[in-house]
């Protein structure tokens, strides 16, 4: 069992719970309205959770809605950084978007700009973090190149990053 299904399960183990039903479509919105509509008729089926693209991403980071109890969270490279330097990760990765596959040229240069600020934002937290840690280790910070299949957005990824004070770099969308 690789590493992504480890945790796509971990994710959807509660919700899988009795007589399961899941609902594939390109558009979430009208797949969860479509699923809702069909259950609502019948008292007995309840709907107990769900694994949506539940989400908004904005300039500033994530919005979205925990699959187990529908809380809603707020993530930012910030957040992401404090999280990963009070855990004492040895290596932390910069926050970074990841569009999906597949995804269009419009969506993933979205995500090279994104990743791009937030890879900015990610490394001044890291700095500003790590003048109040007291860890006598040194905890890395990769960067993560994005661009999905355009070869020429990956380039882009690339070399913005690498201008960057990154440890190491990671590559994302594989």
């Amino acid at each position: 069992e690789n590493f992504g299904t480890a945790v796509l399960r971990s994710i959807l183990s509660p919700l899988l719970i009795g007589p399961t039903a899941i609902a594939f479509g390109t558009d979430e919105s009208a797949t969860a309205k479509a699923v809702i509509d069909a259950v609502r008729p019948f008292k007995q089926v309840r709907i107990t959770g769900g694994l949506l693209g539940d989400r908004a991403i904005d300039a500033d980071g994530v919005t979205f809605r925990s699959p187990s109890d529908g809380s809603e969270h707020r993530l930012t490279p910030e957040e992401s950084m404090r999280i990963q330097t009070t855990l004492g990760s040895d290596i932390m990765m910069a926050f970074d978007y990841f569009p999906g596959y597949p995804a269009t040229k419009k969506e993933t240069e979205h995500s090279v700009e994104l990743t791009t600020q937030w890879a900015q934002r990610s490394l001044a937290a890291k700095l500003k973090l790590g003048k109040k840690a007291s860890k006598a280790r040194k905890q890395l910070l990769f960067g993560i190149v994005q661009g999905s299949t355009h070869r020429a957005l990956r380039e882009r990824s690339a070399a913005e990053l690498t201008q960057l004070d990154f440890d190491g770099y990671a590559i994302g969308g594989l």
